[in-house]
């Protein structure tokens, strides 16, 4: 590893990690979507490293997009499915994730066992107060996403939550990764105008699909080093 300036980084070849823990800032959106009936592992990206499955009848996609981070500002889509088996918990873990920092696909892999790909993204809001989020995934568009909300905002903190509720579990390349962010943020109600995604490259939403939105913003989120096994 080599110093530089406010942080220590390990670069081999094209791989660049920082290390846990992390502090960011970030707005976005968190969605729960009605998961596809019949719907298998290969639907939900989750693979057979993955436990026990338990996929009841929704999911969570989130859009979120950091202000700031180790690895400096960056977008990122992720899809939770349902829970797993991690010793004797359940925990819930992402299956699919698209970032656009290459620095946050190859920390996020190595700190937390979080299987981030990388992708491009392109976010426009219009006057009629859309946000229209456009990923794309070697030059093919992968997800199709409009958002808007409302005004009144709420403060939410994690420190209410039992630990377990916000605790995620991963496996990557043999090892079992267990971490438990912390944070706050304000929230406010939101709406899915329009939502698609290309199949095999992320989960089968619609706007029909999602049955509860919510923007967050002002968030302040830290995420501790990994437990591996």
């Amino acid at each position: 590893m080599r110093a530089n300036t406010e942080r220590e980084r390990a670069s081999v070849g094209e791989v660049n990690i920082v290390p846990a823990p992390w502090k960011l800032r970030a707005e976005g959106y968190v969605l729960a979507i009605k998961l596809p009936m019949p719907r298998g592992r290969a639907e939900l990206f989750a693979r057979t490293e993955l436990e026990d499955a338990r996929f009841g009848q929704f999911g969570c996609v989130m859009f979120i997009e950091y202000s700031a981070s180790p690895v400096g500002p960056y977008r990122e889509l992720l899809f939770i499915p349902g829970t797993f088996r991690f010793g004797n918990m359940r925990l819930p873990s992402i299956t699919k994730i698209y970032v656009s920092s290459r620095a946050s696909v190859d920390s996020g892999q190595h700190n937390w066992g979080i299987p981030k790909e990388l992708a491009d993204f392109d976010v426009v809001t219009g006057g009629d107060g859309i946000k229209r989020v456009t990923m794309r995934v070697g030059g093919r568009t992968a997800v199709e996403l409009w958002l808007r909300h409302r005004k009144l905002a709420l403060p939410v903190t994690t420190s209410l939550m039992p630990r377990a509720m916000r605790t995620l579990g991963q496996v990557h390349e043999g090892h079992t990764y267990t971490v438990s962010p912390d944070g706050h943020c304000l929230v406010q109600r939101a709406n899915v105008v329009h939502a698609w995604s290309a199949p095999g490259m992320f989960a089968d939403f619609t706007a029909e699909r999602v049955v509860a939105a919510l923007r967050c913003t002002k968030v302040e989120l830290n995420f501790p080093a990994a437990a591996i096994t």
